[in-house]
């Protein structure tokens, strides 16, 4: 059963097999309530590339609307990039989890961060047993949003023309909208290898990910993150993020 309908964007014409994935991992989180989206074109603008303007035209012009019209009270956002950083069958359960300790504990929110931001040792004051304080997200692939809040997020969409996760980071800061961020996040970006969404790389970059979190970390047991090293871990993260993509280019120029 779907933790609350999600909006997928993809455009079929150009990215099939992320369509083809997106399509699958839908159900093997047996996530049926959802549908996929066609981004609305963009044209730069000032900082904002095209692809970033086509992900916030798509969201203002498209997402929002359609979610009001239907009267959603939560609802997902995915790019079809996607990957769960555990079980597919566990996301479901998980999210109603999120959305139960939210009620429980009376929070006020307009967005949950559900996938990894590199945000691990940056996280703010933890809220309950699985959601942090956001300070500095930069991700925007898998966000859950609270449709009876959603003028704030749209409020700061229309104050800034920059990227979406800089966006959102600069209203987070400024306190005109609160986010929450999953804590171990659910999800992940594949950005590493290029859109190779069945990499075995990019599992072992999920584990590595997970073991910042905290080496003894269990699902029934999450921790906080270990951030006494925190600027050592980020350090090496990217070190290890560009050694495997210089890898990979060189695979592609002498294999392909």
């Amino acid at each position: 059963m779907s933790p609350c309908h999600a909006f997928i964007i993809n455009m079929a014409s150009k990215r099939p097999d992320r369509r083809r994935h997106m399509t699958a991992l839908m159900a093997d989180m047996g996530w049926d309530s959802y549908e996929f989206v066609e981004p609305v074109e963009g044209v730069a603008s000032g900082q904002t590339n095209a692809a970033n303007m086509s992900l916030r035209n798509t969201l203002l012009q498209v997402i929002f609307p359609r979610a009001g019209k239907m009267g959603l009270g939560e609802f997902v956002v995915f790019e079809d990039d996607v990957m769960t950083m555990g079980p597919r069958s566990h996301v479901g359960p998980k999210i109603d989890g999120l959305l139960q300790e939210v009620r429980s504990a009376g929070l006020g929110w307009d967005m949950i961060y559900l996938e990894y931001c590199l945000e691990a040792c940056s996280l703010g004051m933890r809220v309950s047993p699985h959601l942090n304080e956001a300070i500095t997200p930069f991700c925007a692939a898998a966000i859950l949003f609270n449709g009876r809040r959603l003028q704030n997020v749209v409020g700061c969409m229309e104050r800034y023309e920059e990227p979406m996760s800089f966006t959102y980071s600069k209203c987070i800061r400024e306190g005109r909208v609160r986010a929450l961020v999953a804590s171990p996040p659910l999800f992940a970006q594949d950005v590493v290898l290029q859109g190779d969404l069945n990499h075995r790389g990019v599992h072992m970059i999920l584990n590595w990910i997970m073991k910042m979190y905290d080496p003894d970390a269990t699902e029934s047991s999450p921790r906080l993150p270990h951030c006494v090293e925190g600027t050592k871990l980020r350090f090496e993260f990217v070190c290890f993020i560009l050694i495997l993509m210089a890898m990979f280019l060189l695979f592609k120029i002498f294999f392909f």
